[in-house]
């Protein structure tokens, strides 16, 4: 076995065969995704229309499904650069970026949207959920979002979901000042939840004190205000006293006086009473009187004794008895008014008037005796004792400490809060509703109906005439969210900032030009006289262009008005260049509804403004050549040359009315259907009008020619001859309907002899009548000059002729008249 196998090992190697190599297989083609085919054919879509909402959410939602990142942000920016008002876009938009774990470009793409809408709360309230989800993120960085949508959205009516949100926030970290100073400040706001918010303030507050709920600055503020009012109300209080006090001295004073004038004619009275008895003394030697034994000569015992009695009785009261006691006692009681307790007894007057008064036994005293009886020093004493008792409590009162307690520091400043919710209130209640009406505050492609665009006017109304500059413009930028397709609205608001702030009118007008109204021909032109109007001739010349070679080609309004504003900045070439081009364009087409006025303004603008009056009846005659079946086109043409005068202008005139009331070759029904003249009404009173037209202006020979003219074309008003023809018509039907079954029964031999031999008669129509019965009552119409002067002083305006709305995405404009 072993010899076998080592034969076979040594055995010499079998040739091998040569083989082709396999050819590679090329991997399968992936089947073709249809949402990408799809998502191609809308961007296409999008692109020819971007006006097609409906194909724009189409596309951003194959985008999602797609979850490409790149084609998510193309179609997002494209979609928000047409409508950037759209917040939910945003957060779908932030939101696809988080699922592609790019939180900055999320953050990125929120700060555009709150740049974009500002005045949106919903989207502020996503922006700041989605900070606060982040990792590490600090609890100022959301704070400050919150506070930055506030002052956008914290006084809109419909802002109480993202007050809810914020107040959730500072509720999870706990800051009792932070959700007071919120209470605080939503109290002033005139939001739907107002009385709510209210009712959870007070239940907030309730169990907190005042160094909890008010801010360091504004407790020092309120602590400062009520010590000033407390030490008013004390100064007031001593001022009061000091005051009583004052006059009562005055009244002490005035009492001491009295008192002494009294007793000083008192002394002078008992001193003029004793001075005769003097002089009576007799010479002779006796007893001296004084000494109690003596008496005078004449008189009796009873007699002395009586008189003696009599000046005990009359004499002045002593010094320091009687006469200090009356001020003593007025003392006593302004003390006890002031101070409120009785004063001490004061022993020297308390011993003096214990006393026995001792009464004089001289019956006459020296005269400097009464003198003595009232001391004007002692007097003033008192007064001075007096004074000095008012001021006491005066001085008591400064001298008491101010203590301002934590609890009125809170109680003023709820009485604050509470005042400030009541003045919010009466706000919200006037304003509901105008809110209320709103029924779609928020931004949709959709138009407003009419109602609620009535409401946002009357609204703005409203608050304009309050004055409040702040709350207006926030209106306005609110309004401006559901009415941003409407330009009346964007230049209401440009105009209202001219007035009141003129700096943001010019930002006011670019957003709406360049963003929201950017196709919309009625802003462009708008901004233009803006412009002129600032001294920006340069601006406005190239809004006029813009308009003309983006916005809307050729439209009429915008090629009248940028002739116009060549005209006054002195560029009639321009100006003229401007409506020759457009002009020459429209005269190509055939039956253009343009042309027509569009040759009457020109033609006009010729005569004002470079006196060309040959290349302005020049003008005229093409458009009539053009289009002869346009009534306000000849109504111009007679009213041009009615404005240009002169000995040739009613011969010029009438040669017009000849010409557009003259019937032409193959019929008048015929030409008018194609629209190569006049109808027949149309005619008739033209030609009625040049009757009254000869008659004004012209010569009695011109008045005979119109007058016959008129009555060889229209001898019957067109009522009439219209009516009579449509009798005829109608009876000659019925003729040839009755007569065609006895036309069927006749014999074909008898055919021939109808005529001369019997047979069945035919029957002619007989001629229309000459007088239907609408003419019986009068055919021609009451006044017809009257009627037709009616019709006249209309083609002044050209109203019978409409504007024709060329592009009607922009809308119907307003014509122009002369």
């Amino acid at each position: 076995m072993d010899v076998e196998m080592e034969q076979v090992d040594h055995a010499a190697p079998a040739p091998a065969k040569e083989t082709t190599p396999a050819p590679e297989t090329a991997p399968a083609a992936a089947p073709p995704n249809p949402d990408l085919e799809t998502y191609n054919q809308r961007w296409q879509t999008v692109q020819a229309d971007p006006q097609d909402f409906a194909s724009w959410t189409s596309l951003l939602t194959i985008a999602d499904r797609l979850d490409d990142i790149e084609k998510i942000r193309t179609a997002y920016d494209a979609f928000l650069g047409e409508y950037p008002l759209c917040y939910g876009y945003w957060k779908k938009y932030a939101d696809a970026e988080v699922r592609h774990q790019d939180n900055d470009m999320a953050a990125h793409v929120y700060e555009r949207g709150v740049a974009a809408t500002p005045y949106s709360g919903d989207l502020w309230a996503h922006y700041a959920a989605f900070k606060k989800g982040l990792p590490d993120v600090a609890a100022d960085d959301v704070r400050s979002i919150y506070e930055r949508g506030l002052s956008y959205v914290g006084s809109d009516y419909n802002s109480q979901t993202f007050w809810d949100k914020y107040f959730a926030f500072e509720q999870e970290r706990g800051g009792t000042l932070h959700i007071a100073s919120l209470y605080s400040r939503v109290l002033g706001c005139p939001v739907r939840d107002l009385d709510r918010y209210y009712t959870s303030f007070k239940n907030y507050i309730h169990p907190l004190a005042a160094a909890q709920i008010v801010q360091p600055n504004e407790y020092d503020a309120i602590r400062l205000r009520l010590e000033s009012e407390r030490a008013a109300e004390q100064a007031k209080i001593a001022e009061a006293a000091k005051a009583v006090a004052e006059a009562k001295a005055a009244e002490v004073s005035k009492a001491a006086e009295v008192s002494k004038a009294a007793a000083e004619a008192k002394a002078k009275a008992d001193a003029d009473l004793v001075a005769p008895e003097v002089k009576a003394e007799p010479t002779v030697e006796g007893p001296k009187i004084g000494d109690g034994t003596e008496t005078v000569e004449g008189t009796t015992d009873a007699e002395m004794e009586f008189a003696v009695d009599e000046k005990q009785a009359d004499a002045p009261p002593a010094a320091n008895g009687d006469v200090d006691q009356p001020m003593a006692e007025v003392k006593q009681e302004d003390t006890e008014m002031v101070t409120g307790t009785a004063p001490e007894a004061d022993p020297a007057t308390a011993a003096a008037s214990d006393a026995p008064s001792e009464q004089p036994e001289d019956i006459a005293k020296p005269e400097s005796e009464p003198k003595a009886a009232v001391d004007p020093a002692a007097a003033d004493a008192n007064a001075a004792s007096h004074a000095d008792v008012g001021a006491e409590p005066t001085e008591q009162l400064k001298a008491e400490p101010i203590v301002i307690t934590d609890e009125e520091i809170k109680q003023f400043w709820v009485r604050q809060q509470d005042e400030l919710y009541e003045h919010t209130k009466q706000e919200l209640l006037r304003r509901k509703p105008f809110e209320d009406a709103a029924r779609r505050p928020y931004f949709h492609i959709k138009p407003l109906d009419g109602v609620q665009l009535f409401n946002w006017i009357r609204y703005l109304d409203y608050m304009e005439a309050r004055g409040d500059h702040a709350a207006t413009a926030t209106l306005y930028e609110r309004c401006l969210v559901a009415c941003a397709n409407y330009p009346e609205f964007w230049q209401r608001y440009v105009r209202y900032l001219e007035r009141t702030d003129p700096k943001a009118a010019k930002p006011a007008l670019e957003r709406a030009v360049m963003g929201f109204c950017k196709r919309r021909p009625e802003i462009y032109l708008f901004a233009a006289h803006f412009d002129e109007r600032h001294g920006d001739v340069e601006g406005a010349r190239a809004r006029y262009k813009q308009l003309l070679n983006s916005v809307a080609p050729r439209l009429l309004e915008a090629v009248t008005a940028a002739a116009n504003f060549e005209r006054r900045q002195g560029n009639l070439e321009a100006a003229c260049h401007y409506l020759s081009e457009l002009m020459s364009e429209e005269k190509s087409k055939e039956s253009s509804r343009i042309y027509p006025f569009l040759a009457i303004h020109y033609a006009h603008f010729l005569r004002r403004n470079t006196g060309n009056l040959v290349g302005a009846r020049k003008v005229l005659d093409d458009a009539l050549q053009q289009c002869p079946g346009v009534r306000s086109l000849w109504e111009a043409a007679v009213h041009f040359e009615e404005l240009v005068g002169g000995p040739e202008a009613v011969a010029r005139a009438l040669d017009l009315y000849d010409r557009c009331t003259g019937s032409p070759p193959e019929g008048a029904a015929a030409a008018a259907a194609a629209g190569r003249c006049l109808p027949e009404r149309d005619r008739e009173e033209l030609s009625a009008r040049s009757v009254d037209f000869a008659d004004m202006y012209g010569t009695i020979e011109q008045v005979k020619v119109v007058s016959a003219r008129h009555a060889q074309r229209f001898m019957l008003p067109t009522t009439v001859t219209a009516e009579a023809r449509a009798a005829a018509t109608a009876k000659r039907v019925a003729e040839a309907t009755a007569a065609a079954p006895a036309a069927k029964l006749a014999r074909p031999d008898t055919a021939a002899a109808a005529g001369s031999g019997p047979g069945p008669a035919v029957s002619v129509p007989p001629p229309p009548p000459m007088m239907p019965p609408a003419a019986a009552a009068g055919y021609y119409p009451p006044a017809p000059p009257a009627a037709a002067a009616a019709a006249y002083s209309s083609y002044y305006g050209y109203g019978q002729y409409p504007a024709a709305p060329q592009y009607p995405g922009y809308g119907a404009y307003p014509g122009y008249g002369y």
